[in-house]
């Protein structure tokens, strides 16, 4: 499923965007710039459609949990082998953790050699957000191999706050995909799950692992053909005008919660927003990735668009441009804004834009070499240690076996031994 890589990459690049925006213009997600940054002109109109897709960072994260529910389970679900969930769990902490721990230890050389660069105004402390500098490599370890994945987040790279739901979440898809094979109604077990992550004694944290689940019913249901066993549903779901209203709603979805500029279409919910932002985006981010991947399973069209090369070179890459970027913003970005801007006084805007035009090629270069040197044999590793453990409990049981065989056997030499000491034994004359 090319177009899933696709779709992944598109949503990694908009993080990157997301990260960019966060830091040099604010006003597009908070709806407020200090006056040092304003510069006189009013950019709040970049938060409207279509411009806050190319950025909505926090979008992307849901959309990045979906497309995980719905690929992890989809090759147990095509084939019911059981081996297929136990030897993926194996795999999972090492394909997730060895470019993590790669992803923490490099921003820790580059705090002891100095290599972040600030640029030199306070309202941008965000973005010179560094790793501590009396950080030690044991502090190192215990962050990235353990700490992070109980407590979530990583105090040597802050986009890895997502590692923990990735992976719990994972977990959660091994653990419920086995058990949507065996109930009578595996969609309203999805749903049910869903609703109990979104629930207010359980949330916060939980918010984002209810995207697994609607990614996971959409993997079964993707894996039996496109049907949901009922003909009137069926139908309903493969009309155009279902897959019309998926798409449009999924787009729409993506501009909320609105904090700036509030459309007049959306004036009605937008003081609900404010009150219950983070509820609201993880309801309204988590339907609109599944309505768009409805849509998708549904339009060969979409899929062509999003298996295309770049796309799906996007996708390949998806993973550790993640992982890295920030360390290219902090690094290229803000070094050559500090340049234009802070030392030779160039426009704003313009200092901004040409530090892009030099920063996001390095992203994606940076992006294609850790995941030849880094991501890649970690998805090695996590599958030799799987199949050396399989080996390892193969061997056990024809060991055994043998043993088992050859007990018949092993009781008659015992029994012909006895006989033949008895008549060695000299008789009394």
């Amino acid at each position: 499923m090319k177009y899933v890589d696709g779709l992944r990459g598109c949503a990694a690049a908009a993080v990157v965007i997301q990260h960019v925006v966060t830091g040099f213009y604010p006003v597009l997600n908070t709806g407020r710039m200090p006056e040092e940054t304003e510069r006189g002109h009013d950019i709040s109109f970049l938060g409207l459609p279509p411009f806050r897709i190319l950025y909505n960072g926090v979008f992307s994260v849901y959309l990045f949990f979906v497309l995980s529910g719905f690929v992890l389970p989809y090759k147990y679900f095509s084939s019911k082998d059981s081996s297929v969930v136990t030897t993926s769990t194996l795999r999972r902490y090492i394909r997730l953790g060895l470019p993590s721990l790669v992803a923490s230890f490099i921003p820790f050389i580059m705090m002891e050699c100095n290599l972040f660069v600030p640029t030199g105004l306070p309202e941008h402390s965000w973005i010179t957000n560094y790793p501590p500098k009396d950080a030690t490599f044991l502090t190192l370890l215990r962050e990235s191999l353990f700490a992070m994945w109980v407590r979530g987040g990583n105090m040597f790279n802050a986009v890895m706050w997502t590692m923990r739901h990735e992976f719990v979440g994972s977990l959660l898809v091994y653990l419920f995909a086995p058990a949507m094979t065996f109930v009578k109604y595996p969609y309203a077990l999805c749903l049910l799950c869903f609703a109990f992550c979104l629930a207010p004694p359980v949330a916060s944290d939980t918010y984002f692992y209810a995207p697994f689940f609607l990614g996971m019913a959409l993997s079964y249901f993707h894996a039996h053909g496109n049907t949901f066993s009922l003909p009137w549903v069926d139908k309903v779901a493969a009309s155009k005008i279902t897959f019309w209203l998926c798409l449009l709603l999924g787009v729409w979805c993506i501009f909320l919660p609105l904090d700036i500029r509030t459309p007049w279409w959306c004036v009605w919910i937008s003081d609900f927003v404010y009150i219950f932002t983070d509820f609201i985006n993880a309801v309204t981010y988590t339907v609109a990735s599944a309505l768009i991947l409805f849509a998708i399973i549904h339009s060969p069209r979409l899929q062509k668009v999003f298996s295309s090369r770049i796309c799906v070179f996007l996708g390949k890459v998806s993973f550790a441009v993640y992982l890295y970027h920030m360390l290219v913003h902090t690094t290229v970005l803000t070094g050559l804004f500090r340049l234009l801007y802070v030392e030779h006084g160039w426009n704003y805007d313009l200092a901004v834009l040409l530090g892009l035009v030099v920063d996001l090629p390095v992203v994606f270069i940076v992006g294609y070499v850790m995941t030849r040197l880094v991501d890649a044999p970690a998805i090695r590793l996590a599958a030799y240690v799987v199949n050396k453990v399989k080996r390892s409990q193969r061997s056990s049981i024809d060991a055994s076996t043998v043993t088992v065989a050859n007990e018949p056997e092993a009781r008659e030499l015992s029994e012909r031994a006895v006989l033949l000491s008895v008549e060695l034994i000299p008789k009394p004359v």
